[in-house]
């Protein structure tokens, strides 16, 4: 990745830990998991690749979208 020049985006909540409490994150986590979990939290997926075919997932989050492109192995 780092002799490739590939970057890999997404959201780590980096910023919110840095801010948060350790029982702040621990009840922010809950919540999205129990949101997640009863359908309330929507998190779409584009499309699931397996490594095989990671040129194609990496065509895919080119492209403008509102939901995931997920990497199994």
């Amino acid at each position: 990745l780092i002799f490739k020049e590939i970057t890999i985006k997404g959201f780590w909540g980096t910023k919110e830990s840095e801010r948060a409490s350790a029982d702040e994150m621990r009840a922010m986590i809950s919540e999205l998991i129990q949101l997640g979990l009863s359908g309330q939290l929507k998190l779409p997926v584009a499309g699931i690749f397996s490594l095989s075919r990671i040129t194609e997932a990496v065509t895919a989050s080119d492209r403008k979208r509102n939901c995931k492109i997920m990497i199994r192995p």
